[in-house]
């Protein structure tokens, strides 16, 4: 694999990790707007809606936006190691390769 080879596959690469962590962040937002327009509902129309399903959309929230976060660092990460160990020591690293071990 040639130097351009592997500037190409980081390329795609990142850009597919950056599109997928916008899409799981979309979720967390939408379920962040969710939230504030429960509110917004329920203090325009009177009625109460429960703390703890308030607090739960909030932690799920976080939860998700946390959790995509740390698996885009992880997925980012190991892309930069291979695609290092590719332009530094010109090593093939596609799955099944024993030359790679």
């Amino acid at each position: 694999m040639s130097a351009l080879q592997a500037v190409w596959r980081f390329g795609v690469h990142t850009v597919v990790g950056i599109v997928l962590f916008a899409l799981v962040a979309l979720g967390a937002v939408f379920l962040q707007l969710l939230t504030e327009v429960l509110l917004l509902v329920a203090n325009r129309w009177q009625f109460i809606i429960a703390d703890f399903i308030i607090l739960g959309l909030r932690f799920a929230e976080l939860l998700l936006y946390a959790l995509d976060l740390l698996c885009f660092t992880v997925y980012m990460s190991k892309e930069t190691i291979v695609f290092l160990r590719r332009i530094i020591y010109g090593v093939r690293l596609e799955v099944g390769d024993e030359k790679s071990r």
